[in-house]
């Protein structure tokens, strides 16, 4: 059976053809992600007194409100903090997350085999892209800001500063992301009610097995949680005391008196008490919930039921790869009809796909955002076939709505940087836009037999207007329901208007009455509106008052997050969260009961944001002239006085912060934000200028650059040794260019190495040039040679996706032999030296997703094929082909079966060498002398093929090789441990259990009699006996290992049994500084 195993490896490598390349040091390649450039970004920039905004196309809105919104943010974080930035704040605004997902920013692929000494430098650059609401702009930009702050808080402000703290402090995930977003975000009645989810179902109680959602949201508790009860004002002597001590344990200890783990077991019991106390006041969800198979991984939304009520349609995201599903109700059936996007470790986008069903309920309609474009597609239930078409001129559909004859389409869509309604034609696949202003305007649907649109906005007014200049004002987080005639568009129709409360998602009910959703209880729930007119009073003609009377509908404890309903069938569905899971419900308006608003208690968040005790209903206060009166206004011919062209200087006023309560206690530092005026600054272009990314100083033994090593008989592998390493980073703003250099000099300095590397990612196709000098000092019996490799490379680099991409390198290789002079003999020797060119294909496909340090889940695999020749000699090619493949599957938790096949094989001319055994930077080496190396078969250079553990290196040797290696990771003590880990070590300390198997061999399989292991040579004067082997060629080991992060280094131990025909012999220990395999 292990034969058969080894032989599929082979076969594998062989026949795919076409990897940091090929098994120049065992098992250490280079995978790695792309990123992919379907758009061009022409990046133009403006020059603040405290940061500098960069943005490209049309986002020139967004790049104005970037500004004022971090100029106040920045005072506040500071106030917060009580620490000032020194430096400049670099913002890159981005028109959407998908253009965003397209850039090379955050992109690393850092296949480090040794991570000690590696200082990683954040600078002062934050991103931000427009999701179509302005208030999810603020929280990205406060949050950038805020982690800025922080890093420089907590591990200074220069490079020299950070290389210094970085190695003694490291933060956990909770600590670090949950400061980040309580700062950031601030308290809102949508954290509130994640985080009481959370608690009451004791899914905060573990935190080592806390998703990085749930962390952050933990986080972010405990935060609040320090606020509310000890104040603010400690918060910055918590950081400040992390920083002196090294420990986040002791931060908290000196500072508040109580360890870590009491303050988790009581910001638990304090948010605990207060939530029972709010669950008396609450109602149960109702029956009517959708029952079908569904998966904890996933994010569900869009949740909508088709007219008919026969299907249901909604969307599943995890972790970026969203798939579009209908579920036939009556037959209680799920069929996937769309998949698109990638579970990667990267920002999740949410904003798509938008849904909404034809009113025949037979086609549903989709939006996506595919190759940098929106994507217009009907999905036929008949025949269940999907037409596609792009759609121009828009760069994001927030949410669409169909008219009742499906003719038109209502949609809130980005353009030109901001948030309008768009009635789009279906048949002429053409648009009008409806509003045009500053403004975000969402969730519109079709009301009043589809000659009106009713929707949620931000607007201050009920009047609409074209703004010709820049006026950022700051913008309001809570929208209010307004309604527009599509015949007289101008003015609107205000339903609602609660400048502390947030009103989204409307449709009709009724003649004048409307639902939607509202936190007006703290709570998103359901609520009625119905619009009516009362006779104010009559002069010369009749005035009517306007006014709504808004009730609730439902008074549920968990909120509504998506609802939907129609007004001829009476139909809803709406979508509910609780206790860890997502729950579907349909049902009819004629079984809703309209509650008394006195049923209704605010929470407790929500007491403190509106500072009553109980719920008013807000009248309208409108007045308005009866249309049928004389003197009115004609709506058709007005004219703004503003509408005239402005040709002035662009301003931006910083105003005063207005006295209502934020969402959250920091916001309160506002009211010290003092105003300021400013011109815009002049618009300039983008200029590419370099900062440090990364310094690396460590004690190492590995190479720098990866090549084959030169073959000598009687001189066999040369492993690196102990070494210092010194290697530095610079990259562009962007991250488009970068350049990296870096140096290792052994102990005895024989053996120094230099490397230099640019990199140019701006367009999808990526290039790479590398120069490198290596030197290897061999000691023979009777001379000393010194061999000097010069290495220069060029690579080509064309991505398919964000996980599969072709590459290709050409080289240049220059080999010195250069005979040191220790005596007459030596003298006379002369220096010889090889030219080698050198073509590599390779396809690399990586999909593999980090859990933790050195575990992963996911698939990754390589190809290639290689060739070399002596550019001035015949006959001197050479070749391999090779594959490795290795899947990591997620047992429980952490817990990671990993799994590896990998195998390559050389031809030609000359051959490279395999030598079979040990593990990758083994720290005291050791090889076989025992296994001969055939003479016969023109080897020209050398490799290690690792890891078979349980063997020294060249336990078999030949010119192919193939090894299946399992292990079993298990991070134990997070594994078992509930509380957050206190040192890095006991965070990252892993138990392994792993086998080997592997052979190297010479001829077409290890069992051919071509093979040299299975034959032996004598000569004995005129005698030549040749002797066949019955030994084994096939070797395997197994063991136990444990591996941890010491000293900022990731420090490995086995100890291993290895089996040789059949032979278990003594057990090997081995020491080493690797990742993976």
């Amino acid at each position: 059976m292990l034969k058969y195993l080894c032989l599929t490896a082979v076969l594998l490598t062989t026949f795919l053809h076409v990897a940091k390349g090929q098994y120049y040091t065992g098992s250490n390649l280079d995978f790695g992600q792309n990123r992919v450039q379907y758009n061009q970004f022409f990046w133009q920039s403006y020059n603040f007194e405290r940061f500098k905004v960069f943005f490209h196309g049309d986002g020139k809105n967004h790049a104005i409100y970037a500004a004022k919104s971090a100029h106040k943010s920045l005072q506040e974080v500071e106030l917060l903090l009580d620490f000032d930035l020194k430096q400049k704040i670099e913002i890159l605004v981005f028109n959407s997350q998908s253009q965003f997902q397209q850039s090379n920013i955050g992109l690393t692929n850092d296949n480090n085999t040794n991570i000690g000494g590696v200082t990683k430098i954040m600078g002062s650059k934050i991103f931000v892209y427009y999701e179509g609401d302005h208030s999810s702009f603020d929280d990205q930009i406060r949050s950038g800001l805020a982690q800025i702050v922080l890093h420089q808080l907590m591990y200074g402000g220069n490079w020299k500063d950070v290389l210094k703290n970085n190695t003694l402090l490291n933060l956990p995930e909770w600590y670090l992301n949950g400061f980040i977003s309580y700062v950031g975000k601030g308290w809102s009645t949508e954290i509130d009610n994640r985080v009481k989810d959370g608690i009451l179902n004791d899914r905060f109680a573990n935190f080592n097995a806390l998703k990085k959602a749930d962390s952050e949201l933990a986080g972010h508790a405990i935060w609040n949680y320090i606020a509310e009860v000890y104040g603010e004002n400690v918060i910055p002597n918590i950081l400040y005391m992390t920083r002196v001590s090294r420990s986040v344990e002791s931060g908290f200890l000196f500072v508040l008196g109580t360890s870590l783990r009491s303050i988790i077991f009581d910001y638990q019991t304090y948010y605990k008490r207060k939530y029972l106390i709010d669950e008396k006041f609450r109602g149960n969800i109702p029956s009517g919930e959708l029952v079908f198979k569904k998966k904890q991984k996933y994010v569900y939304s869009r949740f909508c039921v088709s007219p008919d009520g026969k299907n249901a349609a909604f969307v599943t995201n995890e972790c970026g790869q969203y798939k579009v599903w209908i579920y036939d109700i009556e037959k209680n059936k799920l069929r996937k009809i769309h998949k698109g996007g990638l579970d990667l470790n990267r920002i999740v986008d949410h904003t798509f796909p938008i849904l909404t069903w034809h009113p025949t309920g037979k086609a549903l309609t989709y939006f996506v955002e595919k190759k940098g474009e929106v994507l217009f597609n009907i999905y036929s239930l008949d025949d269940k076939k999907t037409t596609r078409r792009p759609l121009l001129g828009l760069n994001k559909v927030i949410s669409a709505n169909y008219s009742n004859d499906g003719k038109f389409i209502i949609m809130s869509a980005v353009k030109n940087g901001q948030t309008d309604l768009f009635l789009y034609k279906v048949i002429g696949n053409s648009q009008k836009q409806l509003t045009n202003d500053i403004y975000d305007d969402l969730t519109p649907s079709f009301v009043d037999n589809s000659t009106k649109v009713i929707f949620a906005s931000n607007r201050t007014s009920d009047t609409l207007r074209i703004n010709k200049k820049v006026d950022i004002k700051e913008y309001n987080r809570n929208k209010d329901i307004f309604i527009m005639n599509l015949d007289k568009p101008v003015f609107l129709t205000r339903i609602t208007n609660t400048p502390e409360i947030n009103e989204s998602q409307p449709f009709q009910r009724g003649n004048n009455q409307y639902t939607f959703l509202s936190n007006q209880s703290g709570i998103t729930n359901r609520y009625l509106a119905a619009y009516d007119s009362a006779i104010s009073h009559i002069d010369t003609t009749i005035h009517y008052r306007y006014f709504s009377v808004i009730n609730p509908l439902t008074n549920y404890s968990r909120p509504i997050l998506e609802h939907l309903e129609y007004t001829n069938s009476g139909r809803y569905s709406q979508l509910i969260y609780e206790g860890g899971s997502y729950h579907f419900y349909i049902a009819n308006s004629n079984t809703d009961v309209v509650l008394e608003k006195a049923e209704i208690f605010p929470t407790q968040y929500m007491k403190f944001l509106l500072g009553a005790n109980g719920i008013e209903v807000l009248p309208l206060d409108t007045a308005i002239v009866d249309s049928s009166a004389s003197n009115g206004i004609d709506i058709e011919n007005y004219r703004f006085e503003d509408d005239q062209p402005e040709y002035e200087k662009e301003v931006v006023t910083f105003e005063d912060p207005k006295e209502s309560p934020r969402d959250s206690i920091s916001g309160k530092l506002s009211d010290l934000v003092a105003e300021e005026e400013f011109v815009l600054p002049r618009q300039d272009l983008y200029k590419v200028n370099f900062t440090t990314d990364y310094v690396v100083t460590q004690l190492d033994n590995s190479f720098l650059n990866q090549s084959y090593q030169r073959f000598a008989p009687g001189i066999y592998y040369s492993n690196p040794g102990f070494n210092s390493l010194i290697k530095f980073g610079i990259i562009d703003l962007m991250e488009d260019y970068r350049v990296i250099g870096g140096l290792r000099f052994p102990a005895n300095f024989n053996s120094n190495e230099y490397m230099v590397c640019y990199e140019n990612l701006k367009n999808r196709l990526d290039k790479k040039y590398l120069v490198s000098r290596q030197t290897f000092t061999r000691f023979y019996e009777d001379r000393v040679d010194k061999i000097q490799t010069y290495d220069g490379k060029y690579n080509l680099k064309f991505p398919f996706s964000e996980v599969a991409s072709l590459r290709a390198t050409a080289n240049i290789r220059v080999d010195r032999n250069i005979t040191q002079s220790t005596d007459q003999f030596t003298l006379g020797i002369p220096n010889a030296t090889d030219y080698w060119g050198g073509f590599k294909l390779e396809y690399v496909y990586d999909h593999a997703i980090p859990l933790g340090l050195n575990l992963y889940r996911g698939l990754r695999m390589k190809f290639w094929g290689e060739a070399y020749r002596e550019i001035f000699e015949s006959k001197t090619d050479l070749f391999t082909l090779g594959g490795d493949i290795r899947q990591y599957t997620r047992i429980w938790r952490n817990m990671v079966w990993a799994n590896r096949i990998a195998g390559s094989t050389s031809f030609g001319n000359r051959k490279l060498v395999y030598y079979m055994g040990g593990v990758d930077n083994w720290l005291l080496p050791r090889f076989d002398n025992s296994i001969q190396i055939d003479p016969n078969n023109d080897y020209y250079f050398q490799t290690i093929a690792t890891p078979v553990r349980g063997f020294y290196q060249n336990a078999r040797n030949g010119n192919s090789f193939a090894v299946i290696n399992s292990e079993l990771r298990i991070p134990i003590i997070k594994m078992l441990s509930w509380k957050p880990m206190k040192s890095d070590f006991a965070e990252n300390f892993m138990l392994i259990g792993y086998g080997d198997v592997g052979a190297a061999w010479t001829g077409w399989d290890p069992y051919s009699t071509d093979n040299s292991f299975n034959t032996t040579i004598v000569r004995d004067g005129n005698l030549l006996i040749t002797i066949e082997n019955q030994r084994e060629p096939i070797i395997y080991g197994y063991g136990f290992g444990v591996r941890s992060k010491l000293f900022g280094y990731y420090v490995r131990f086995d100890w291993a049994w290895g089996v040789d025909d059949g032979v278990v012999l003594p057990s090997v220990k081995y020491l080493s500084l690797s990742m993976d395999f």
